[in-house]
């Protein structure tokens, strides 16, 4: 089972959550990703919680990405992943058996690797 740390940065409670769990993958909220090209300080931030997921040995995924901006200064963060409409579009997972046990439907977002960004070992496959 692997565990995703969803909109970090969003709540006062992301590091603590963070600290608590053995988190496999940290998506980073899409206001953190909003404000990136507009407030240089989101920028360390940022840059931040590529090192402390680096030091935990988990992958960095940026939730909402919507102008080439964005993009440009995630791949200088060394960000690796992202996914937003700049990107793609979300679909449904039609493929998914939806019973009265399992009623989650899935939703498949585009998740890009940002070729300028450093590499990582681990897959979240």
């Amino acid at each position: 089972m692997r565990i995703a740390l969803d909109d970090f940065g969003s709540t006062d409670t992301s590091l603590s959550t963070l600290t608590a769990l053995d988190v496999d993958i940290v998506k980073v909220a899409p206001a953190l990703v909003d404000a990136l090209d507009r407030l240089p300080r989101t920028a360390t931030v940022i840059s931040s919680l590529v090192q402390m997921a680096d030091s935990l040995n988990a992958v960095v995924i940026a939730e909402g990405v919507e102008r080439p901006g964005q993009l440009d200064m995630l791949r200088h963060l060394g960000v690796p992943l992202a996914q937003g409409y700049l990107l793609g579009v979300p679909h449904l997972d039609t493929d998914t058996l939806v019973t009265p046990e399992n009623s989650l439907r899935r939703t498949h977002y585009f998740c890009i690797t940002l070729p300028d960004s450093v590499s990582r070992s681990r897959s979240i496959n």
